[in-house]
């Protein structure tokens, strides 16, 4: 019966320390992967400063007849943003108005920007309008600008891309 008793607590407290040792081990895992995610803050910080962030803003300068529906955009073969605009955004932008569609830093060097822009006419038929280009980025902040203009003669409006710092 004493042995019972003996082996019964020796099990539990075999299987406490276990349990404590599993405890253990997850609280320094946490602990690892929460100092890594911040060091990689403090690089992205050090390693890539204000001044190489990249701004890239929509601007309509003529009036046309399509409803904006939908934005992505590409950097270097990546998706970086997509935006849907509700049927008001989508109608009051193209009122001669500018939207900044993505802020985010961006190595130096030279860098490809694609955009595929789709659009509702008044027929609710839709489009799409791609546009893409090859820029340089240089150490200061750089603005890409998305154009979206239309000449009289033309049906659709186009898209262009210009880029400044």
């Amino acid at each position: 019966m004493i042995i019972n008793q003996i082996n019964s607590i020796s099990r539990f407290m075999l299987y406490s320390c276990a349990v404590l040792t599993l405890n253990i081990n997850t609280l320094v895992n946490a602990d690892t992967s929460s100092i890594k995610n911040e060091i990689s803050e403090l690089q992205e910080i050090l390693l890539k400063p204000e001044d190489s962030q990249l701004a890239v803003l929509l601007t309509v300068n003529s009036p046309t007849i399509l409803t904006l529906d939908s934005i992505s955009l590409f950097l270097d073969k990546k998706q970086v943003k997509t935006y849907l605009y509700s049927e008001r955004e989508g109608k009051s932008l193209l009122n001669k108005a500018m939207q900044k569609i993505y802020v985010g830093k961006l190595s130096e060097g030279e860098h490809t920007i694609k955009v595929q822009l789709s659009a509702i006419d008044e027929n609710k038929l839709k489009h799409t309008i791609s546009s893409s280009s090859k820029f340089t980025k240089s150490a200061v902040t750089s603005y890409v600008e998305l154009d979206i203009s239309k000449e009289k003669q033309q049906e659709l409006p186009i898209l262009n891309i210009k880029t400044w710092e």
